[in-house]
């Protein structure tokens, strides 16, 4: 299942580049609920080297997805629109 990039998960990608922090910082703060919003939360899972995150539907379905630094950076200028869940 493909979801479209919201606002409030663009917000969340932007606070993650606005830290300016390399792989290996995130790595030492690694948290698993460091972004908590209404439809998301995740981190940074320094074993992945991925921000790992829960999104919940409107019927609060629980959905996961991961995410590289890079990947993160490509949703903020707008070259990832989309984002493929895996249920859990």
């Amino acid at each position: 299942m493909k979801i479209m990039v919201d606002d409030e998960f663009l917000k969340i990608c932007k606070e993650i580049l606005s830290q300016n922090k390399s792989e290996e910082k995130w790595a030492e703060i690694e948290s698993d609920d460091m972004f908590q919003t209404e439809n998301y939360e995740g981190g940074y899972d320094a074993t992945e080297r991925e921000f790992c995150f829960s999104y919940y539907d409107n019927i609060r379905n629980e959905f996961w997805f991961q995410l590289t630094l890079n990947e993160i950076q490509e949703v903020v200028v707008g070259q990832k629109r989309e984002i493929d869940l895996a249920r859990i």
